[in-house]
């Protein structure tokens, strides 16, 4: 302060709830742009009664961080797993009918493509090359216990 004697008085407001996860596993996967050029974050999260989709999202994601180098970004979209969970749009040409792409999964309907989506991300495209995805970089997996305490996951594959 210039010198002389100042008060500065705090008041302390009303609280504000920060919003928590229970029971929830949380798989926090980290992509790459262009040569290194940016990095971001994605995130899915999923109840713990649903612990048979975590490990297939965890198992696809092993899947592609073991891909090539160089061919894993067009190698992406090309994978079941990948539409099923991260990709793009519906392919049914009816709501009620399976999709008719040759790779997508013959038993996903629109309304299981749907909350199969609402628990994982779309892939983001690369911000620098467009025309493919951004490159897998790192995948970790937390939980949430009943408490809201986010605890580490180790995955064995």
């Amino acid at each position: 302060m210039n010198g002389e004697d100042e008060m500065v008085k705090l008041t302390i407001g009303t609280s504000v709830e920060i919003p928590s996860y229970r029971k929830v596993y949380e798989i926090k996967v980290k992509f790459m742009h262009g040569d290194a050029s940016s990095y971001d974050f994605q995130y899915a999260r999923i109840p713990a009664e649903k612990i048979e989709y975590v490990e297939e999202i965890l198992t696809a994601l092993n899947r592609f961080e073991n891909f090539p180098w160089n061919d894993a970004r067009e190698l992406y979209p090309e994978q079941p797993e990948f539409k099923k969970w991260f990709g793009g749009e519906y392919l049914g040409e009816y709501d009620d009918e399976p999709a008719y792409d040759d790779t997508w999964p013959k038993e996903l309907t629109l309304d299981i493509w749907n909350e199969l989506y609402e628990y994982s991300f779309e892939w983001p495209r690369d911000i620098t090359y467009r025309e493919v995805y951004a490159r897998l970089r790192e995948v970790e997996t937390f939980y949430y216990d009943e408490n809201g305490i986010k605890r580490t996951v180790k995955v064995e594959f």
